[in-house]
């Protein structure tokens, strides 16, 4: 199906390319008739990929949509402007819109209805009429519920004052004003006190420390109203190693991964594939002149607690062993999924009382601390993604004076004795990526031209291998391979490096981490496909990218095994057995649209 969904987009775009000449809101008799645009706020979120896959599985059922989603990459009321300008250039016949604001786009949506564009809106609408259809949460129940689902737990604690805090996207977002509203209705007559609203753009880094704030100022509770909100309240309570309760907003990979790991209680789970499905369907059915009897559509909500993941019972008090792993950062989805592997290899074991930490960004100094502060709570073993191979070395060495076994995942430090490092021959596969990209341009007749490296750092050990393996792929062809611009593995710095490089006139770009292959891919996708993309380690944004053709491919390792089998070594080399092997590849395969799933 997914390779019948890619040949039909394909085919759609031809025909939207070949009478892009129409006018806004004129629509075509025959197949592909109606182009139809999906703008969200930003492209950060997990949320708006699936609102995105709602959309894409409704034009596919229907069958004469030319579909596009396209959003700012950070938050901005200009940038959402501009898109929704393009989008009636581009001849758009509907837009279905996540307004950032409920003012700030009225007038291009003003302009875009006046040359017949129909507006819908998912998530968050704008106050612009008229509009076909509203498809949203009940923001304000849903904040309400949220509140509540607090108040519950802090009651069976025996907590029933105290100070609670809020952290959301902005004042203006019509979604999150009415959660935090709904939220606050809660709290009325009882004998918490509701502290100012803090505001980080839905920024999980930004929203880490305004909730570490709150822990410090003595919150009891902290309500996280959007994804990236609710995963920085996660990590500040899991960094405090604090009893305050954390509520969500959203649903993600790194939000279930919180909850399970009892940082967050709950998070309020909404129904963004419907919102997606829906509008696509009432946008089409306008445009053909059927306009829905309701106008404003409430998708639903759902609490999701741990119970409902189907988490086990904590390990025991009396753990013979404690074990931490300590990631380079936790932006990225890469580090959840050693974690995963850490956390089924401490349960089967039954003996392991298990931590991950990790500094909110890559900061040699902050995982040093980290390092020490595991030391200080009592640590048997550290399994180790280091972010650098020297920095860590002499908080390594006070360590393992100190009678803790060293396992390095993903990236070594060059301290030693170590029990084993498990990782991908980053070299190899960095070379895989590069012959990858070389195939597909040789494929289009391109044998020559500007590649672009967009990475970590200069100083990651994983990264740096798969730079020097990808540049290795190019030697006695006829490409020219710039000099490697580092955005520390930040999606939006990533993705402004990229599109630097397409300007330039690169035909083909490569992202060597997560983050670095997002921001490639979405500087491709901005740029309308001018180049080839290929990226490292996997994600749902990836998948997407992957599936949008805006990345040809990405090389997926094994994070998981790598988590798994490091933690079954650490506890092995406690109980006195060291590993034959000093060295595991723990392997890597080469993901495209044909194999995504």
């Amino acid at each position: 199906m997914k390779k019948t969904l890619s040949v039909l987009l394909v085919l759609l775009l031809a025909v939207s390319l070949a009478g892009c000449a129409k006018p806004a809101g004129t629509a075509n008799t025959g197949s592909g008739s109606y182009k139809v645009f999906l703008i969200t706020m930003d492209q950060m979120d997990q949320y708006w990929t699936n609102i995105d896959a709602g959309c894409k599985k409704a034009a596919q059922e229907l069958g004469n949509v030319t579909y596009k989603w396209t959003a700012p990459d950070v938050k901005d009321d200009a940038k959402q402007i501009e898109m929704i300008n393009n989008a009636v250039a581009n001849g758009a016949n509907a837009i279905l819109l996540a307004a950032n604001g409920p003012e700030a786009v009225n007038d291009a949506l003003k302009a875009a209805s006046d040359a017949g564009v129909k507006i819908v809106y998912v998530d968050s609408p704008a106050t612009f009429s008229p509009s076909v259809q509203t498809l949203s949460t009940n923001n304000q129940a849903a904040g309400a519920t949220a509140g509540k689902t607090m108040i519950d737990e802090l009651a069976k604690a025996g907590v029933t004052s105290g100070k609670i805090g809020v952290v959301s996207v902005n004042a203006a977002t019509d979604s999150t004003v009415k959660r935090d509203a709904g939220f606050r209705s809660a709290f009325e007559g009882t004998g918490f006190t509701l502290l100012e609203t803090q505001y980080s753009d839905g920024d999980a880094a930004k929203s880490k420390d305004l909730a570490s704030a709150f822990i410090v100022d003595g919150c009891v509770g902290i309500f996280g109203a959007n994804e990236g909100c609710a995963v920085g309240v996660g990590n500040a309570i899991k960094e405090a190693g604090s009893k305050v309760v954390g509520v969500g907003f959203d649903n993600s990979d790194n939000i279930k991964e919180l909850i399970k790991g009892g940082f967050l209680l709950a998070t309020m789970v909404q129904n963004p594939e419907v919102m997606g499905y829906e509008g696509m369907k009432t946008a089409v059915a306008a445009l053909k002149g059927t306009e829905p009897a309701e106008k404003a559509i409430d998708t639903g909500v759902s609490v999701v607690t741990a119970a409902a993941l189907g988490v086990a019972a904590a390990a025991p008090a009396d753990t013979a062993y404690k074990v931490f792993l300590i990631t380079m950062d936790q932006m990225d989805q890469y580090w959840t999924n050693i974690d995963a592997g850490c956390k089924k290899a401490a349960q089967e074991l039954g003996s392991v009382a298990y931590k991950w930490t990790a500094p909110d960004v890559k900061d040699d100094a902050k995982q040093i601390e980290m390092i020490n502060n595991a030391v200080a709570n009592g640590a048997n073993a550290i399994l180790l993604a280091a972010n650098g191979p020297e920095a860590v070395n002499d908080a390594l060495k006070e360590a393992s004076a100190a009678g803790v076994k060293i396992v390095y995942v993903d990236s070594p430090a060059t301290f030693s004795p170590s029990v084993q490092t498990l990782s991908t021959n980053n070299q190899a596969a960095g070379a895989t990526a590069g012959k990858t990209m070389i195939d597909e341009l040789t494929k289009a007749g391109v044998t020559s031209g500007k590649i672009g490296v967009v990475s970590v750092n200069a100083a990651t050990d994983s990264t740096v291998k798969r730079d020097a393996g990808f540049r290795s792929a190019f030697e006695g062809t006829g490409f020219t391979l710039l000099e490697t611009q580092y955005s520390d593995g930040d999606a939006a710095r990533s993705k402004d490096l990229a599109s630097a490089f397409i300007v330039d006139g690169c035909v083909g770009v490569f992202g060597a981490n997560e983050g670095c292959a997002v921001g490639v891919g979405n500087a491709i996708k901005e740029a309308g496909g001018k180049a080839i993309g290929v990226g490292f380690d996997n994600s749902d944004n990836i998948k997407e990218l992957i599936k949008g053709g805006f990345l040809l491919a990405t090389m997926v390792q094994n994070p998981e095994v790598m988590g798994y089998e490091g933690m079954k070594t650490a506890v092995a080399a406690l109980q006195g057995t060291e590993p034959a092997e000093k060295v595991i590849d723990t392997g890597v395969s080469v993901v495209t649209a044909a194999n995504v799933g």
